[in-house]
């Protein structure tokens, strides 16, 4: 929706002919690796930020080192033939179930199954930054989260 701008041409569209939209407030949203970014985001601009919103983000006992990342091409040299140099993905299904599943007896076989099947590469630098921003404290930051 924000790629698109439709939130503020609906906001103007309520707006009086002629007047001005006037934005106030700034938050920082992410979805998955893009809520490591607001993380970042927060810790290095947080006064900047009147809120954030992180979904698909949590910090559990695994690092990221624990996925088995492999090239994407060794991986599967069919599915990722398209693709250079500096991409790697989750290199097992039992590591992409340790990462991303529940080990708590909730898990759906089927889910993972259909996730391993779908699971798409990540760039070399993705992977690398998240470890530099992941924990930063956001001192400044006082808005809503």
């Amino acid at each position: 929706m924000s790629r698109s701008e439709q939130i503020v041409k609906t906001a103007e569209s309520k707006l009086f002919p002629g007047a001005v939209l006037v934005l106030t407030k700034f938050v920082y949203t992410g979805y998955s690796y893009r809520s490591f970014l607001t993380g970042a985001l927060l810790a290095y601009y947080g006064d900047f930020s009147d809120g954030a919103i992180q979904t698909d983000f949590v910090l559990n006992l695994y690092s990221a080192f624990s996925f088995g990342w492999q090239y994407e091409a060794r991986n599967d040299p069919i599915k990722f033939a398209g693709r250079g140099n500096g991409y790697i993905v989750i290199g097992t299904e039992s590591s992409l179930q340790r990462g991303f599943f529940s080990n708590q007896g909730l898990l759906d076989p089927d889910m993972l199954k259909h996730g391993n099947e779908i699971l798409q590469p990540a760039t070399v630098g993705e992977f690398r930054s998240t470890f530099k921003v992941t924990g930063l404290p956001a001192l400044k930051f006082v808005g809503l989260m």
